[in-house]
């Protein structure tokens, strides 16, 4: 079942639809606007993002257990791989997900974790896909308006204002 929100924005998820549906059938204001929510599929995960440091911001939207600072990666792939092996050793029985946006240095390294702890852990590339919600605009595709307007409850806090449910950038 897709329950559309208006301007563009739906989902699949019947919690996040009865939480905006108003008992007439009208949609009411995007829940915590300010404070995001976490993206359904890292929701109870250990997640470890290795990226620039505005990703900071998506604590929450990430659920950011663990974040590796990914400036100058191509210069440090093995103290990246250092890093990540240690973040995996924090939770010896449970399955992390590293999300990486640090280009050619950060895939490097995740080829070399990868090797070690491929059978253990998830790793996803996640480029520049990331940054508009944390409100960069690397990309067309990660446009802070734009965003704004589909996806307000996954944007960093101050980000968007939000009318009824309608969401525009701050």
């Amino acid at each position: 079942m897709w329950v559309d929100f208006g301007r563009g924005s739906r989902t699949q998820n019947p919690k996040l639809a009865r939480e905006r549906e108003s008992p007439g059938g009208h949609y009411g204001e995007v829940p915590n606007p300010v404070v995001p929510t976490t993206f359904p599929a890292l929701v109870g995960r250990k997640v470890v993002v290795l990226g620039p440091d505005h990703l900071r911001r998506l604590t929450k939207t990430l659920n950011i257990a663990s974040f590796l600072d990914a400036s100058n990666a191509a210069d440090r792939v093995d103290e990246l791989v250092t890093k990540m092996k240690a973040e995996s050793a924090k939770w010896p029985k449970e399955n992390v997900v590293f999300l990486i946006s640090g280009g050619f240095g950060g895939r490097l390294a995740v080829l070399r974790a990868f090797k070690e702890l491929g059978q253990k852990d998830s790793f996803i590339d996640t480029g520049a896909s990331l940054d508009g919600f944390a409100g960069v605009a690397s990309r067309d595709f990660n446009d802070k308006a734009r965003l704004c307007g589909i996806l307000p409850e996954y944007m960093a806090p101050g980000l968007c204002n939000c009318h009824g449910n309608q969401c525009v950038a701050a």
